[in-house]
C-alpha cells in the first residue's frame, strides 16, 4: 500500500497522520513494511474459494475496527465458534455453515450503491449509520444489513447461470433475511410489511418484463433492481405459504437442498438456474408439481384483479360466490394514455432504447383461493375455491343451525375481556366465548360523549342480527398476489377489524373503510383503533392515515362538522399532551431525537400554507383574512427558524434543513413566496452536506430554473467535475428529471368549462395545439422532439457538455451517460464538416520597367480547372504514392516527361517562362504590351525576377511550351 502520494485526495495533516488499513476479500497472510521507507508496506490476502473476480472488494483507508463477536453472550461462544453476530448464527444453524472463515462490513463515504458485496466482505455506505438516540431508520437498515450477511451464502457463495437466473437469487436471499427478521421483529411485523410489499407490486407491475426477463434489464436503471428485491421476496413467500400445506418446512427446507448440492458441486461452479431450482423443488414436494405457479410468477407477468360477490341462499343453505378475474379482459390490457412523469423519464427512455420486451399479462391466474367465512357462532370455516376461468362461481355450504347464538354475543366478549382472557393469543379459546379483544375502548357513556362518537342505529342492529355470518375474508391464507374488491357491510369490515387476529386481515379491514364514503360512524372506530395500544403499531398508523379522510366539513348532504379533524386532535392531545398543561416543551430533555418529527410537522405546514382549495372561492373580505396572513408570517417564520436551528445543531443527516429546503421549493411552486435561487445556491455550493447539496439542486431544477444560464452551466460543471461519485450519480438523475421538465414541458389545466358559483367561463382552445400538447406529453418520441427544439441550440449547454466530455472525473459509465444527453439533446450526424480555405486566382501586372507584379485576387476558385476522368484515378494514385518518398535526382527527368507527354523537352532541358501580357494589366504610364514573351531561363537575370519565378514554380503556375 503506497501511503506517500495521499496528497492527491486533499487530505489534512491530521488524516495523514492515521494510520492507514486494508481490508479485502478473503484472509490476510502478510503485512510487510518496507524496510527503505517506513510509509510503503505490501498486504497480502488469500481467498480459499473459487469465487467471481467481481466478488474481489478492497477498502484502504483510515479504519476504525470493531469486533462483533464482543456483542454475543459468552454462552454462545463454544458452541459458534468464531460466527460474529446473532444473525450469522442463525444462517448457520438454520441452513449450512457460513462458506468463507470471515466476515467484514466496511462503511466508507461517496460509496455510489448504498450496498456492494464481496466474498466475505461487505462494503456499505456511511449514510446506513445512524447514532443510538435515532430510532426511524432502525428496521430498514437493519434489513439491508441482514441481506447483505445473507447475499453471502445465496448470491456469493451461490451465483445464477444466466442473467435471467437472478430473480432465484433476491428470491432466496431476502427469504433468508426476511425469516431472520421474523423471529427478531415477530410475525406481525413480517406479514404486515408483506402486504404492504404486495400491495405495491400490484400498483408497479403494469407493462413490465416477467419476473425471469427482468433479470437481463437490471443495469438499465437503479428501479429495475428496486423491482426485482420487491416482487422476488414476494413470489417465493407466496411459494412458502403455497407448500407449508404439502411440506412442514417450506422454502427453509429448499434453500438448504440449494446450499447443499453447492457444496458437493452438483451444481457446477455453485451455479443455479430456474430450471435447476424448480427441479428442487418438485423433487420436494413429492409428485406435486406446481407448474401454474412457475407460469403465472416467474414466466409471466402482471397481477391479478379479482371482484368477488356473495349471496346467502337460505333454501339451499349455501353461500353462493362469483369470482369474476378482470386480468384478462381488454380493457385492463389496453394501457391508458397517461402523462409522462419527469421523474420516471430516464427509466422510460432507457427502457425504450435497451429494447426491454413488455410481456403481455398473464390472461388467467389459476389456483386455489381460501375463503374464511366467520359464521354467527363465530366459527370461522375456510372454503377452498378452485380458480381455473375468469368467472368461477362456488358454493360453501353453510354450517351454523343456530343463529340466534350471537344475540349475546357483545355481551359475553366483554365478559371474556373482563376475565383477562388473552384472545389475541396463539392458545386455543372456550368454545362459549368468542374472539373478541380490540377496538373496545372509550365505550362508556362518558367517553361517548366527550369523544363525539357515533353508534349503531336500532335498524343497523337489527340487520347485524339477521345476518346469517360475522364476516368474510378472501385469500386467508395469503397465497396471492393481487388486488381484492370484495363489498360487505360496514358492520362486517368492522368485525374483521376488530376480531381478526391477523394483521393482514385487519390492513385489509382499515383499506376497506377508507375506501368508503367519510361517515362520523366511520371516524369514531377508526379512532377507537388508533387510542387501543394492542393493535400493531402499523394498524394503529394506517387507522390514523384513513382518519384524516373524514376531516372534511360535509358530504353530498351529510353534514360531518370536521369531526375526523376533531378526533384527531383529541387522539394527539391525548396520546401525547399532559393534561392541564399550556406550557411548551423545548424537547431539550428527550432521551431520543425527534429531528424526523419536527420535519414531520416543518412538511405539514408547509402542505397546509400550499394547500389552495377551489370550492371555497369567495369575494367576501373581512377581518378572517388578516389571520390567514399573520399564520402565514408566523409558518414561515417557523420554518426558517428550524433551517438556521440546524445549522447551528445539526440533526441526523440534516434532515430538518432538507425539509425546510422542500418546503421553500413547495411555497415557490404554488406563489406563496417569490422565487430567489439564492436561497438554493448557497446550499448547493461544494462544503455542504451531501444531502443538502443534493436537495438544494433538486429543488433548483423543480423550479425550472435550469434553463438559467448560471444555473444549467453551474449543474454540468458539478456533474463533470465534482470529487464524489455519489454527487454525480444522483445528480444525472437530477438533470435528468430537469430535461424530463423541459422537454414535457409546464404542466397545464384541461380547458373545461370552470364553474364558480353562478359564474360559467368557456374555454376553447385550436386542435392542432392541443394535439401537439398530447403527443409533447404522453409519447416519448413527442418530448425528445420539444426537447431538442428547447435545448438544441443553446450554447451555453451545447459549451458545458463538450467541457464535461473532457473531464478526467467520470468514470466510463458516466462518460456513457454523458453521452446519451448529448444523443438526446442534439440531433445525431453520421457526417462531420471540414472547413478548406477556397483558393484564389494568381494575377500578374507590369508595373514597368521590367518590374512584374504577381498578386491573389478574387473570384476564389469553387470547381477544379479540369475534371478528373475515371482513367486517370490510377495515375493520381500513383503520383500521390510518388510525392510521399522523396524522388532522387535521377526520378526527376522521368517524372517530369511524364507529367507533360504530350509537349516535347527543350533539347537543354531548362523550361521556359510563357506570359500572357494585355492591354491595361500595367501601370497608367506605360503602354501596352501584346503578345506573348518567351524566353528561357539563362543567363543572368535580376535577382527579384529570379525569386518571383522561383515562387511560380513552387505553387505550380508555370508551364512548358506546348503544355495545355
Amino acid at each position: 500500500m503506497l501511503d506517500a502520494v495521499v496528497d492527491n485526495f486533499g487530505l489534512s495533516e491530521e488524516d495523514k497522520a492515521l494510520e492507514m488499513s486494508v481490508v479485502c476479500s478473503g484472509d490476510m497472510t502478510d503485512d510487510i513494511v518496507d524496510p527503505k521507507d517506513p510509509s510503503r508496506k505490501t498486504v497480502s490476502f488469500t481467498c480459499a474459494n473459487a469465487v467471481l473476480p467481481q466478488h474481489i472488494a478492497i477498502a484502504v483507508g483510515p479504519l476504525e475496527h470493531v469486533d462483533l463477536s464482543d456483542l454475543r453472550e459468552s454462552d454462545d461462544d463454544e458452541m459458534m465458534g468464531q460466527a460474529a453476530i446473532r444473525a450469522t448464527d442463525h444462517f448457520s444453524k438454520t441452513y449450512i455453515s457460513y462458506p468463507f472463515t470471515s466476515y467484514k462490513i466496511v462503511f466508507v463515504d461517496d460509496l455510489v450503491p448504498e450496498i456492494a458485496h464481496a466474498a466475505s466482505l461487505t462494503l456499505c455506505s456511511n449514510s446506513l449509520l445512524y447514532p443510538e438516540d435515532v430510532l426511524d431508520p432502525l428496521l430498514p437498515v437493519t434489513r439491508k444489513l441482514v441481506h447483505a450477511l445473507a447475499f453471502q451464502w445465496m448470491g456469493i457463495n451461490v451465483i445464477p447461470k444466466t442473467s435471467q437466473d437472478w430473480w432465484v437469487i433476491y428470491a432466496l436471499s431476502y427469504f433468508m433475511s426476511d425469516d431472520f427478521m421474523e423471529q427478531l421483529c415477530g410475525r406481525n411485523e413480517h406479514r404486515f410489511r408483506m402486504k404492504q410489499m404486495a400491495d405495491r407490486v400490484v400498483e408497479l407491475d403494469v407493462n413490465r418484463p416477467s419476473l425471469q426477463v427482468l433479470g437481463d434489464y437490471l443495469g438499465v436503471d437503479p428501479s429495475e433492481i428496486e423491482f426485482m428485491e420487491l416482487k422476488a421476496p414476494l413470489v417465493m413467500f407466496i411459494l412458502n405459504q403455497k407448500i407449508k400445506r404439502m411440506a412442514k418446512m417450506g422454502v427453509t427446507k429448499i434453500i438448504y437442498k440449494v446450499l447443499l448440492q453447492a457444496k458437493t458441486g452438483r451444481l457446477q461452479n455453485g451455479a443455479i438456474s430456474t430450471e435447476d431450482f424448480i427441479q428442487i423443488v418438485d423433487k420436494y414436494l413429492e409428485s406435486k408439481p406446481i407448474p401454474d405457479f412457475w407460469r403465472q410468477w416467474v414466466y409471466g407477468a402482471g397481477c391479478p384483479h379479482f371482484y368477488v360477490t356473495q349471496r346467502f341462499n337460505k333454501k339451499k343453505s349455501v353461500i353462493e360466490f362469483a369470482v369474476k378475474q378482470t386480468q384478462g379482459d381488454r380493457n385492463e390490457l389496453e394501457s391508458r394514455a397517461e402523462d409522462l412523469d419527469p421523474k420516471t423519464f430516464l427509466k422510460d427512455l432507457n427502457e425504450q432504447k435497451s429494447g426491454m420486451s413488455k410481456k403481455k399479462r398473464t390472461r388467467v391466474f389459476t389456483g386455489a383461493m381460501t375463503v374464511t367465512v366467520h359464521e354467527a357462532d363465530g366459527t370461522p370455516y375456510d372454503h377452498i375455491i378452485p380458480i381455473h376461468d375468469a368467472l368461477t362461481r362456488f358454493d360453501a355450504p353453510y354450517n351454523t343451525k343456530y343463529t340466534r347464538l350471537k344475540r349475546n354475543r357483545r355481551q359475553k366478549e366483554r365478559a371474556a375481556a373482563a376475565q383477562g382472557i388473552d384472545l389475541n393469543g396463539d392458545g386455543e379459546l372456550p368454545d362459549e366465548i368468542p374472539l373478541y379483544c380490540l377496538g373496545d375502548v372509550l365505550d362508556t357513556e362518558k367517553e361517548i360523549q366527550e369523544w363525539n362518537f357515533d353508534e349503531w342505529t336500532k335498524e343497523e342492529e337489527e340487520q347485524m342480527a339477521n345476518e346469517q355470518y360475522e364476516w368474510i375474508r378472501v385469500d386467508a391464507d395469503f397465497e396471492w398476489i393481487c388486488k381484492i374488491s370484495f363489498s360487505q357491510p360496514l358492520w362486517m369490515m368492522v368485525a374483521q377489524l376488530q376480531q381478526d387476529p391477523d394483521v393482514v386481515a385487519q390492513a385489509e379491514a382499515l383499506r376497506n373503510l377508507s375506501d368508503q364514503q367519510p361517515s362520523k360512524l366511520i371516524s369514531t372506530y377508526l379512532t377507537r383503533t388508533v387510542m387501543d395500544r394492542r393493535y400493531f403499531h402499523g394498524i394503529r398508523t394506517m387507522a390514523t392515515e384513513a382518519l384524516a379522510k373524514c376531516a372534511i366539513p360535509r358530504i353530498d348532504d351529510v353534514d360531518l362538522d370536521w369531526v375526523g379533524l376533531y378526533h384527531l386532535e383529541k387522539t394527539f392531545q391525548e396520546l401525547f399532551c399532559l393534561p392541564g398543561s399550556h406550557m411548551f416543551n423545548d424537547n431539550s430533555h428527550n432521551e431520543f431525537s425527534d429531528c424526523h418529527y419536527v420535519a414531520a410537522l416543518l412538511a405539514a405546514l408547509a402542505q397546509q400554507l400550499a394547500y389552495k382549495d377551489s370550492s371555497t372561492i369567495s369575494f367576501d373580505f373581512d377581518e378572517d383574512e388578516q389571520d390567514e396572513i399573520d399564520f402565514q408570517r408566523d409558518a414561515l417564520n417557523e420554518i426558517e427558524r428550524h433551517r438556521r436551528l440546524d445549522e447551528w445543531i445539526p440533526s441526523y443527516q440534516n434532515i430538518v434543513t432538507v425539509t425546510a429546503l422542500q418546503c421553500q421549493c413547495l411555497l415557490m411552486e404554488n406563489g406563496i413566496i417569490p422565487r430567489k435561487m439564492l436561497d438554493f445556491l448557497q446550499y448547493a455550493k461544494p462544503g455542504a452536506a451531501e444531502s443538502v447539496r443534493l436537495k438544494a439542486m433538486e429543488c433548483l431544477i423543480d423550479l425550472g430554473m435550469m434553463k438559467h444560464p448560471a444555473i444549467l452551466r453551474y449543474l454540468i460543471f458539478t456533474l463533470a467535475y465534482d470529487p464524489s461519485p455519489y454527487i454525480r450519480e444522483q445528480l444525472y438523475y437530477l438533470i435528468g428529471r430537469g430535461l424530463a421538465r423541459i422537454a414535457i414541458g409546464d404542466k397545464k389545466e384541461e380547458p373545461s368549462n370552470q364553474i364558480f358559483g353562478g359564474l360559467i367561463i368557456e374555454q376553447d382552445t385550436s386542435t392542432d395545439s392541443r394535439a401537439a400538447m398530447i403527443e409533447r406529453t404522453q409519447t416519448l418520441e413527442g418530448a425528445i422532439k420539444a426537447l431538442r427544439t428547447e435545448l438544441g441550440s443553446n450554447k451555453v449547454f451545447e459549451e458545458q457538455m463538450r467541457n464535461a466530455l473532457t473531464s478526467p472525473m467520470p468514470s466510463l459509465k458516466e462518460w456513457v451517460r454523458l453521452l446519451d444527453i448529448c444523443g438526446l439533446v442534439f440531433e445525431p450526424k453520421n457526417s462531420l464538416g471540414v472547413m478548406l480555405k477556397l483558393p484564389l486566382s494568381w494575377k500578374v501586372q507590369h508595373q514597368g520597367k521590367g518590374k512584374m507584379r504577381f498578386y491573389r485576387s478574387p473570384p476564389y476558385r469553387q470547381k477544379p480547372l479540369s475534371k478528373i476522368k475515371q482513367e486517370q484515378a490510377p495515375l493520381l494514385q500513383q503520383k500521390a504514392a510518388e510525392k510521399r518518398r522523396r524522388p532522387s535526382l535521377a526520378d526527376e527527368p522521368n517524372k517530369r516527361q511524364h507529367l507533360a507527354h504530350s509537349a516535347a523537352p527543350k533539347a537543354n532541358g531548362i523550361p521556359s517562362l510563357k506570359i500572357s501580357l494585355k492591354a491595361g494589366s500595367g501601370s497608367a504610364h506605360s503602354k501596352p504590351l501584346q503578345g506573348t514573351y518567351t524566353k528561357p531561363l539563362t543567363g543572368t537575370y535580376p535577382k527579384p525576377f529570379k525569386s518571383t519565378y522561383s515562387k511560380l514554380c513552387n505553387i505550380g503556375s508555370w508551364r512548358q511550351d506546348g503544355e495545355a
